[in-house]
């Protein structure tokens, strides 16, 4: 395997202390604690069973146990609200390029690894999102290592597919945000891991309404070749293979890139969004 191109799983699982700690340190939110809380309730996550009081809501009755101990016992789960991380990594046709040591599409996924790794190993709950050619897979709200490790499988899977494309099919950062907008995460760290310069007001319509009730962070994955790129060598930007042939079409280049970025510093900074540029 080529590890500029493609990231296997032992990448991500050593990309916990490589990369996390260029974000910042955990838990510096004041949505999230350093522990995990012992509550239980009517969450997602299972966490056993209990007698049942009297005036409960039978709802929740474990009828398997309940025949075998001759007396109600209900299910217990972990609450909703403990929910702390949820990560959208990019591994779309756009990420496909690096002129150095990696292509971004393999930085995002270490990055993205790295810091649920992290996450999860203090105990909190993750929820995750790849999204490129495949379309896109999810990891629905969770504290078990194996459900995030088989997650962190098909985020290889959504890697190592990129340097088979022949075609522009997928889903884009939009798509990626409706989904989890269908799911209304409240009160957690979430993580987009992609590009601004493929954000049009759509795209910032979607971030500005999850930052209402999430603390948001967008890692902006920059290619060193895409920050200064070299006259009259074809490069892969945000719409597709292009060429800069003078010096004129590289000023006009980069005063653009320039502007877009401050654009989106400024909407970063109205919604309270972390921005972190990540050059690779």
């Amino acid at each position: 395997m080529n590890n500029k191109i493609q990231v296997s799983l032992g990448d991500l699982y050593a990309a916990e202390e490589e990369l996390s700690n260029i974000i910042y340190p955990l838990s510096v939110s004041s949505l999230i604690g350093l522990g995990y809380s012992k509550c239980t309730g009517t969450g997602s996550d299972f966490n056993g069973v209990r007698k049942h009081i009297h005036g409960e809501n039978v709802r929740r009755v474990n009828h398997r146990v309940s025949a075998r101990m001759n007396s109600l016992y209900i299910n217990e789960f972990t609450e909703d609200r403990l929910l702390s991380l949820w990560m959208i990594v990019d591994q779309s046709k756009n990420m496909f390029i690096g002129s150095s040591d990696e292509m971004k599409s393999v930085k995002a996924a270490k990055l993205a690894s790295g810091i649920i790794l992290k996450y999860l190993h203090a105990g909190h709950r993750i929820g995750a999102e790849v999204f490129g050619i495949y379309g896109n897979n999810i990891l629905p709200p969770t504290s078990s290592s194996i459900s995030c490790n088989e997650w962190l499988s098909e985020l290889v899977k959504f890697n190592c597919g990129l340097a088979k494309m022949n075609n522009d099919s997928g889903f884009g950062l939009n798509e990626a945000l409706d989904i989890l907008l269908e799911r209304t995460p409240t009160n957690c760290e979430l993580f987009i891991i992609s590009q601004i310069y493929t954000c049009g007001q759509n795209t910032l319509d979607r971030i500005r309404i999850l930052g209402k009730n999430n603390n948001l962070t967008f890692i902006d994955m920059v290619d060193k070749i895409e920050k200064e790129p070299p006259t009259g060598v074809w490069f892969n930007d945000k719409t597709g293979y292009a060429q800069i042939r003078n010096q004129k079409e590289l000023n006009a280049y980069k005063n653009e890139r320039q502007q877009q970025k401050e654009a989106f510093i400024r909407f970063a900074e109205e919604i309270k969004m972390k921005y972190i540029e990540i050059i690779v």
